[in-house]
């Protein structure tokens, strides 16, 4: 019987073979429809109005606490924990023993020996699996992405004025991540600064129970500064505004020092049902693992304690490894992605739906320079009405300078793996700049 990650490794094979070409599990149901306008004018409102984002069915939240609480997870994250303050939240990321990104979400330290991590499944999994195995002292209470608290954030030029009207206080006085209590539409919750692409934006947690007075309260509020609510559609796109790659694939699939984590780790688990997809192709799933500078994460890195592949990325020297940019496509090769569905009788190139084209949980597409040699990857892509281009996040070679112009390869080998989502076509050469280092 199949019952832990490890489990499915051992049935596989070989392990970047399987994940290419495995089934996609259905999205998990949502809260939050595809559109609530249309998703054009949802990403005009963040550049240039307020808009609100319904995060409530899409973060795990995890709760430790006990007398070791606080030592266990400064053991876990690569960042330092000194000097933190309760009611403070800190951007966190876990690394498995080889120095390979795990997760990334946000710690905030509720008490002395009390903390919630709020985010994807895997790094909550890597804290839970930790604090079961290694400690006694410590109680975990894991809250499924579906039962967790009702989670909002306001982002947008006019985002200050919609928090001012909500009585919560001044944006810009804010210390960031510094959890306050407020109260919204009668209801209590917790307000943070929350940053997103050099803005100032708002977090807003309450009781779930709460979600529609919630998000009605807002609205209210923000109804005289332009205010739109954010479907899924659009709100899939954001990454490429907030400047952060969210779909990278966990480094837990491989490893002797791993193994222990796969056998506990439920086969039926969020991250042990991701699939890869996209022109960048290794036979080596730790090919497409990335360490803390690849993805933007570097300046977290503190080697002030010991965590799990510490000495690893001590040996790494940070301005010799890839760092993450915003690639902009050339217009010209989008329009022949585009118009090759109206080639009847042809070969099209790989579907790109709108706004966001991509067609597995981690996309890995190929970035190649002039002499074809592979310099990097690109993960989300996205169509921005805002500045009416295709955008990806991407990471590149430490010697490739800005302003650049690289060949991405769109699409997969030999007419495509057979994951259900991905249809017979062609692969095509993008050329793609970089825009901006992140």
């Amino acid at each position: 019987m199949t019952e832990t990650l490890h489990d499915l490794v051992a049935d596989a094979g070989n392990v970047a073979h399987w994940l290419r070409n495995r089934w996609q599990e259905p999205s998990p149901p949502s809260g939050v429809p595809a559109e609530f306008s249309n998703w054009r004018d949802e990403q005009w409102a963040w550049d240039h109005s307020a808009a609100l984002f319904d995060l409530t069915d899409e973060l795990v939240e995890t709760r430790l606490s006990g007398a070791d609480a606080a030592s266990l997870i400064g053991g876990s994250i690569v960042n330092s924990s000194q000097n933190w303050k309760e009611g403070e939240g800190r951007h966190c990321v876990a690394t498995n023993f080889y120095g390979r990104v795990i997760g990334d979400g946000v710690i905030c330290r509720l008490a002395e020996d009390r903390f919630i991590y709020t985010g994807r499944s895997a790094m909550a999994s890597w804290l839970e699996y930790r604090a079961t195995v290694q400690s006694s002292g410590i109680e975990v209470a894991r809250t499924p992405a579906l039962s967790g608290q009702a989670r909002f954030q306001i982002h947008g030029p006019r985002a200050a004025d919609v928090v001012a009207a909500l009585g919560i206080g001044d944006l810009g006085s804010m210390p960031s991540r510094q959890s306050l209590a407020a109260k919204v539409g009668g209801s209590r919750v917790t307000a943070a600064r929350i940053d997103r692409g050099g803005r100032r934006g708002l977090e807003i947690a309450g009781p779930r129970s709460e979600r529609v007075v919630l998000r009605e309260a807002i609205m209210q509020a923000g109804k005289s500064f332009g205010l739109v609510p954010v479907g899924r559609r659009a709100q899939a796109s954001e990454a490429i505004s907030g400047r952060r790659v969210p779909n990278y694939l966990p480094a837990i699939h491989t490893g002797e020092l791993m193994v222990d984590f796969r056998k506990w780790l439920r086969a039926d688990s969020r991250e042990a049902g991701l699939t890869l997809g996209g022109s960048f192709v290794s036979d080596v799933v730790d090919d497409y693992y990335c360490n803390p500078w690849e993805l933007g994460f570097g300046k977290h890195v503190c080697f002030d304690h010991d965590f799990p592949g510490c000495e690893t990325l001590k040996d790494r020297n940070p301005d010799e490894e890839r760092r993450p940019v915003l690639m902009r496509w050339r217009a010209k090769d989008v329009k022949r992605l585009w118009t090759s569905m109206l080639a009847p009788g042809g070969e099209q190139y790989k579907f790109f739906a709108l706004p966001v084209g991509g067609y597995a949980d981690c996309q890995y597409d190929a970035l190649d320079d002039a002499d074809g040699n592979t310099v990097g990857l690109s993960f989300l892509a996205s169509y921005d009405w805002n500045r009416k281009a295709v955008f990806s996040l991407a990471t590149v070679d430490h010697e490739v300078p800005q302003g650049v112009e690289l060949d991405l390869i769109w699409g997969e080998r030999a007419g495509g793996t057979e994951k259900a989502c991905v249809e017979p076509h062609r692969q095509m050469r993008v050329k793609a700049t970089v825009e901006a280092r992140l």
